[in-house]
């Protein structure tokens, strides 16, 4: 039986990012927008029923010319 010297496959990080870029250019422009979003905290359910019932409000309100 004999043995094989594998080289360590592991990538160092900067290695690994532009390796998923070269492979799909869409994920690097994904992992932007996703960095993005999660700048941003998300409204509560009580939040989202206070803007849905103000947006109500406004569209619903008669406009003056």
């Amino acid at each position: 039986m004999s043995t094989t010297y594998m080289e360590n496959t592991t990538r160092p990080k900067d290695t690994e990012q532009q390796y998923q870029a070269d492979v799909d250019p869409t994920l690097d422009s994904l992992q932007l927008l996703l960095r993005e979003a999660g700048k941003f905290t998300l409204l509560t359910p009580a939040e989202e029923i206070e803007l849905a019932s103000a947006s109500r409000r406004v569209t619903s309100s008669p406009r003056s010319a």
